[in-house]
């Protein structure tokens, strides 16, 4: 495993888990270009596999968001920065001494105005006030004039001449209303359309940025404040390289690894952007050019901001299955400058199990710095809710605040800090005292009296891990397995593993793994006995990787043992022994004794992976030892013969892979052409043949593209052909379904075993409409449980000649045309399985099964 790579895994201690989810979920809605890298391993103590792939969604599924200033190219994050929730993005760092406090109200009621805007006169140095109404401000000296402001009342300035708390009154404003003119169109359509068009004009001209930024990061169980987290940066955005910024600050609880360093402008959402990033989902903004195809915009109301007129605008999508938001938004009249808005994702924001439930609401501010019209700061309140049958996480909740200052607009930015791809730079003040500038007041937006406490009286020992203990059965699985964490030299893992067919009869077998402590080198050793047969089975192989992320590999291996005749993708030994339940075994069986030596080269930039294998092979034929089965009589075949011999080859495979994660998760984006040689002037093989097989498996997305679950349409191929006497043990194969259990990839109406031949062609598929079936039909109840449809289909043959068929001696799954199938599919059902009916086409026949739901 590469440093670059973050990893969340199936067996992940939990610990790791429950830091990393919240680290991705914190990714979750924040714009980026590049998407982290995401790898499943097993261990003993098991993280549920649809947690962990609910979790590698958030970060597998962003696209590029189109916004100009405040796109970001995501590149990688320490695995150590824990629990960072859906919003942490943007605010503001000072160094000045002086510090003007003080709280803002209004003057007839007395209740707290939040979030009041106070601004330094002649300056773009400005803060706003937290939920109590207070605020903090670093100034330069004395006197200095401040000026306040909130919507729906007279802005103030004061002058100020020293530290004393400043009580701020404002007055509100009456706004008297014009006479309404009933039009076709509804005023704020028209408004809308003045901001958009204004945006284009001022958005255009912008191409280097400065700020400095601050944000605050409240973690919740239920109501009490578990973790907060603080962090405080110098920003810099240029329009051909995205943002940077060097973190200047940190400050956090203490149950809070130390070393955590959080980016505040990484995660940033401009709601003024053409389009947002949200959980995966990318919503439509509010002024894209095409908003008023969204939305409908209702004129809600009118406010008064000084002397100008302030339209509170209601927003709806006209479609409730557009990727889009709902809530208000205020509009300054004359700028036409969105100044305000309240805004969250509306009904299509959904999201599969283990997702239970998944809520996120924003508040943002904008001010006018220069032309431009640039966000001061950001409130995001998440829910999340996490579980599947037998095992929850307890509720989370998370509360943002950002506050974004001094901003300078067209400023040179320093090309050194885009040499690298990295967006944050470490610069803390005080490695002794790293959070010593957000200690002193004046710098951030005032803590609330709780989140003080929270400061105060949370120790180190309530650990994140301990305040979200899973719950449930199967939470007892979930827990540190001790191969993680701080241990030195070799790791050993033992692992039991066996399996059930007429050949074997019970194979029970001891592997041990072990690996150096920095991953290059890698030993595995094999110990087996199959009672059918009566031998042993033994074997092992060494791996040694070197190079830039380990991109060149070397290993040799040599294993003595059974080995399936059937060549299988998606099946292994152990889904081959259905006969012990009664149905027919999958796979034949032939004995094989090998030695092999393996080269491997990565080629990054291309994602490409260059295998070359060298096989020295025995092979021999085995016969049937046993029919038993529990509670049923049924007889087996017989298992075949093979061609006897002794096989030397030359293979070599090349595939490419762009695919994000495990292909029965996130679809395949894989090709894949392998050839492989054999020669009697190879070390004297007695097998003359070369074959050349191709696979390509590719995701499309299709309609609804904006959502993080777009509907997609999912398309392998698989063919093969042959020069030369092939021998059975390496026909190609098309896969057929395990009984009534279906996989993508195999045709469901064909049981038993797969076809085979020397040259065969075959294409599978299947479109998701996930649940928007459902949705148009107005089927709520099974559209919030992610209830969905699939449909799919199958298409192929093999190909054998007749003289070759006379040779075989054993009846092959062979027919002698095209085998056609359709079908379609519940997907969802109890968050874990999808039923499956599908239908011959090229003969009679339909078959009815199911198999584990295919969530993205």
């Amino acid at each position: 495993m590469s440093a670059q790579e973050d990893t969340i895994g199936v067996g992940m201690p939990y610990s790791e888990f429950i830091g990393l989810l919240s680290q991705k979920l914190a990714l979750s809605h924040g714009p980026g270009d590049k998407l982290l890298r995401v790898r499943i391993f097993r261990r003993f103590s098991l993280v549920p596999q649809q947690v962990v792939s609910a979790i590698q969604l958030f970060v597998l599924t962003r696209t590029r968001v189109n916004a100009k200033p405040f796109s970001l190219i995501m590149t990688r994050f320490s695995v150590r920065m824990i629990l960072l929730f859906p919003s942490l993005l943007f605010v503001s760092y000072t160094t000045a001494q002086v510090v003007v406090s003080g709280d803002v109200r209004n003057r007839e009621t007395g209740e707290v105005l939040f979030p009041a805007t106070i601004r330094i006169e002649g300056t773009n140095i400005a803060t706003v006030t937290n939920s109590d109404g207070r605020f903090e401000l670093t100034v330069v000296g004395f006197p200095v004039i401040l000026s306040f402001s909130h919507i729906g009342f007279r802005s103030d300035t004061m002058r100020i001449v020293d530290s004393a708390p400043v009580r701020t009154r404002m007055t509100p404003v009456l706004l008297e209303l014009d006479e309404i003119v009933v039009t076709a169109e509804d005023p704020a359509t028209s408004i809308m359309r003045k901001v958009i068009e204004r945006k284009k004009a001022w958005r255009q001209d912008l191409e280097s940025l400065k700020a400095n930024a601050y944000t605050r990061l409240t973690i919740r169980k239920d109501s009490k404040i578990v973790s907060v987290v603080e962090s405080m940066s110098e920003a810099f955005w240029r329009e051909d390289g995205g943002w940077r910024e060097i973190l200047k600050a940190k400050r956090m609880t203490r149950n809070m690894a130390e070393d955590l360093e959080v980016p505040a402008v990484a995660f940033i959402d401009n709601l003024y952007d053409d389009n947002v990033m949200v959980g995966g989902h990318s919503l439509q903004g509010v002024t894209h050019p095409d908003a008023l195809e969204t939305y409908d915009f209702k004129l809600a109301s009118r406010r008064k901001m000084d002397d100008r007129t302030v339209y509170d605008i209601e927003v709806r999508s006209k479609s409730p299955r557009s990727s889009a938001f709902v809530g208000t938004v205020s509009v300054l009249d004359e700028a036409y400058a969105l100044i305000d808005v309240y805004l969250r994702p509306n009904e299509s924001f959904l999201f599969p199990p283990p997702f239970r439930h998944f809520a996120i609401s924003f508040h943002q501010q904008y001010r006018q710095f220069g032309r431009a019209w640039l966000p001061v700061d950001l409130r995001t309140e998440v829910s999340l809710n996490i579980g599947i049958l037998g095992f929850s996480i307890p509720p989370i909740r998370s509360e943002q605040s950002t506050r974004i200052s001094d901003y300078e607009i067209g400023v040179a930015v320093p090309d050194t800090l885009f040499d690298s791809p990295e967006p944050l730079i470490s610069d803390v003040a005080s490695r002794s005292a790293p959070d010593s500038l957000l200690a002193t007041a004046g710098v951030v937006i005032p803590l609330t009296e709780e989140e003080k406490t929270a400061f105060s009286e949370i120790d180190s020992t309530a650990t994140l891990d301990k305040v979200f203990k899973p719950e449930g059965a199967l939470a007892r699985f979930v827990g540190d397995d001790g191969t993680s964490g701080g241990r030195k030299g070799w790791s050993v893992r033992l692992l039991p593993y066996g399996w059930y067919n007429r050949v074997d009869e019970a194979y029970g077998s001891v592997n041990i793994r072990s690996r150096s402590q920095n991953g290059r080198t890698r030993i595995r050793t094999e110990v087996g006995y199959a009672t059918g047969h009566e031998r042993w089975s033994f074997g092992g192989e060494l791996w040694r990787s070197w190079g830039d992320d380990r991109k060149n590999r070397i290993g040799l291996g040599y294993r003595r043992g059974s080995s399936p005749r059937q060549t299988s993708d998606l099946y292994s030994n152990f889904d081959g022994s259905t006969g012990l339940f009664g149905g027919e075994d999958y796979f034949d069986y032939y004995w094989l004794e090998r030695f092999y030596v393996r080269g491997r080269h990565k080629v990054r930039g291309l994602k490409l992976d260059l295998v070359l294998v060298l096989r020295i092979e025995k092979h021999e034929s085995l016969s049937k030892t046993t029919d038993f089965a529990i509670l049923s009589d049924f007889v087996q075949r017989p298992n075949p013969a093979i061609d006897h011999g002794n096989l030397r080859s030359v293979t070599f495979r090349v595939t490419h892979d762009s695919g994000v994660g495990p292909a029965a998760i996130f679809g395949e984006r894989r090709l894949q052409l392998l050839v492989e040689h054999s020669h009697p002037g190879l070390m004297d093989s007695n097998f003359d043949f070369t074959q050349l097989r191709f696979h390509a498996g590719w995701r499309f997305k299709t309609f609804y593209a904006r959502r993080m679950m777009s509907n997609v349409f999912d398309v392998t191929v698989k063919a093969g052909t042959k020069r030369g006497h092939l021998p059975p043990q390496r026909f190609g194969h098309l896969d057929a379904s395990l009984e009534r259990r279906h996989n993508p990839g195999t045709f469901r109406t064909l049981h038993e075993n797969p076809y085979e031949g020397e040259h065969f062609f075959g294409v599978f598929w299947e479109h998701h409409f996930r649940t928007l079936p459902f949705e148009f039909l107005g089927w709520d109840a099974l559209v919030r449980r992610n209830i969905g449809l699939i449909v799919f289909g199958g298409h192929g043959r093999t190909w054998i000649s007749d003289k070759r068929l006379v040779e075989l001696g054993y009846e092959p799954q062979y027919v002698d045309q095209f085998h056609h199938e359709i079908g379609v599919s519940i997907n969802g059902l109890f968050g874990l399985l999808r039923a499956d009916f599908a239908k011959r086409l090229d003969s009679s026949g339909y078959t009815f099964g199911t198999s584990f739901a295919r969530v993205f």
